[in-house]
This record gives C-alpha cells, sequence and structure tokens, in this order.
C-alpha cells in the first residue's frame, strides 16, 4: 500500500485528496468515486511512501 496525492481540477479551482491504494490505477478510481468527477479532473498525481503492511 502506498500513500497518493491527487490533484483535481474542480470549478472553484483545484483541491489536493490524499489517499491509500495499491496502485495509482485503484487511487484514481478511488478518488473519482468519492468526489463523482470524470478521471479527466485529475491533473497530477504524487506517489509517498510505502506503508508495510502487517504480515
Amino acid at each position: 500500500m502506498k500513500h497518493f496525492t491527487l490533484r483535481l481540477k474542480h470549478d472553484a479551482g483545484y483541491v489536493s485528496i490524499r489517499t491509500v491504494a495499491r496502485s495509482e490505477s485503484v487511487a484514481r478510481q478511488l478518488v473519482c468515486d468519492a468526489e463523482r468527477c470524470p478521471p479527466s479532473a485529475i491533473r497530477r498525481v504524487y506517489v509517498g511512501k510505502t506503508i508495510l503492511e502487517a504480515l
């Protein structure tokens, strides 16, 4: 799992949303579903540190 920060463009400007997911594509889908936005609204994706998973 990794931290992802996605920058979205919307009517009033830009917003950054942080999430945790296994891959960038999953992070994009999570944000699009939560914000009800099209994938084209995502302008930038920053990949953060890997989170250690419990064994």
